[in-house]
């Protein structure tokens, strides 16, 4: 990886290319879009090897049920393609998505059982018990409140 590694804001519509082979393979790409995707206030993030689009996270304005929290954004979607995995393109996803929100905001997110550890690495916390989404699998929900340095 020679290429310089670039992050900026995309369309709903282009995280699906990365989402469909990572996050719903074997399933339909109608999978892809997610509840919220298109609302004025959700974050899609797209990470650019080149041209080509290689890391994709969406972040929406949303509540926990029971992490209390004024200002909380729920990550969803976060993949990196096959060839692109382990360089540390979805680190630089999530390190520009916490220096994207607000100040003193939380982001939760429901994640993998096997994509834990990679957020416990980030200081994410777990919140309450492994649980099960289906079809995809057990998951863990973690947490984090962001405080930018002024």
């Amino acid at each position: 990886m020679n290429k310089k590694l670039d992050i900026r804001s995309i369309k709903a519509k282009e995280t699906h290319g990365v989402r469909h082979p990572i996050l719903r393979a074997g399933r339909p790409l109608s999978s892809c879009v997610f509840d919220g995707d298109e609302s004025a206030t959700t974050l899609h993030i797209g990470a650019f090897y080149g041209d080509k689009l290689v890391g994709v996270l969406s972040a929406y304005e949303k509540k926990h049920i029971s992490l209390k929290q004024k200002n909380s954004y729920q990550v969803r979607g976060v993949a990196v393609l096959e060839d692109f995995q382990n360089h540390g393109i979805g680190k630089k996803l999530m390190a520009h998505i916490e220096h994207t929100i607000p100040h003193n905001s939380m982001i939760w997110l429901n994640a993998r059982e096997r994509a834990a550890n990679f957020y416990r690495q980030l200081n994410y916390k777990q919140y309450g018990d492994m649980f099960m989404i289906e079809p995809i699998g057990w998951h863990y929900c973690m947490y984090k409140t962001i405080s930018h340095a002024s």
